[in-house]
């Protein structure tokens, strides 16, 4: 069929005569637009949030940097927003870095999360920065029972962060001592101790509630002094 002319309109549309009849005609950009969506079928980013630190000691004030590691998936990324609970807390808007930053001073139990959108959905992803009070496990003399123990003594011994009551004891080396384990009693009692060969020993401790800092703990010692190398107790 020949061309019998070809005109264009005001918006630069061509169109092309064949019979009579005009035919709209698609641009570059339009085809390059219908074909890129079935070329390239959709896929949707992911995001991956990482506080340098997710755990605190109640009564202290920390600086925590968040990282948001994207993986771009079809589409470009639109815009990045963090949020402290129902918060925005910052927004960057077509970013160039598929890596994003965000620092904040906490002094509670906090959620943040960051919320990632290619134009087509939002894909998110949160974690909680918590604060808790210490747990605190080791040595004591033969001597020290429930009823004698102090604050101040637990609070000499080992420490450590945890939401859980859970913590694994290793390593230990005593002769004639008692082992003890103490933590803030709103995580529950112990449902088990048990040594390295699966043995659980928790009828061997005495279990007792002691206020320390103003806080209720459970501490449990090992009611009769015992002689120990490399043993191990996992407290649940």
């Amino acid at each position: 069929v020949k061309v019998g002319k070809i005109k264009i309109d005001g918006s630069e549309k061509e169109f092309l005569a064949a019979n009579g009849t005009y035919i709209g005609l698609y641009t570059k950009g339009e085809i390059d637009d219908l074909l890129y969506p079935l070329l390239n079928p959709y896929k949707v980013p992911t995001v991956v949030l990482s506080p340098d630190n997710t755990i605190f000691e109640i009564g202290t004030t920390n600086t925590v940097r968040f990282t948001a590691t994207i993986t771009k998936g079809r589409d470009n990324i639109k815009k990045v927003t963090f949020k402290k609970g129902a918060n925005i807390a910052a927004t960057i808007n077509d970013p160039t870095s598929m890596t994003q930053e965000f620092s904040d001073t906490l002094n509670t139990t906090t959620t943040v999360s960051v919320i990632v959108n290619d134009g087509t959905n939002d894909i998110s992803e949160s974690v909680t920065i918590n604060f808790v009070k210490k747990s605190f496990y080791g040595i004591v003399d033969a001597t020290v029972t429930n009823s004698t123990i102090t604050g101040s003594q637990i609070k000499a011994l080992n420490s450590f962060l945890s939401t859980t009551k859970v913590h694994d004891y290793n390593s230990i080396n005593i002769s004639n001592k008692k082992i003890v384990y103490a933590y803030d009693k709103s995580k529950g009692k112990l449902s088990s101790i048990l040594d390295g060969n699966g043995f659980d020993m928790l009828r061997s401790y005495t279990m007792s509630e002691l206020t320390i800092d103003g806080t209720n703990y459970y501490v449990y010692i090992l009611t009769s002094p015992t002689t120990v190398t490399n043993y191990k107790q996992s407290f649940k």
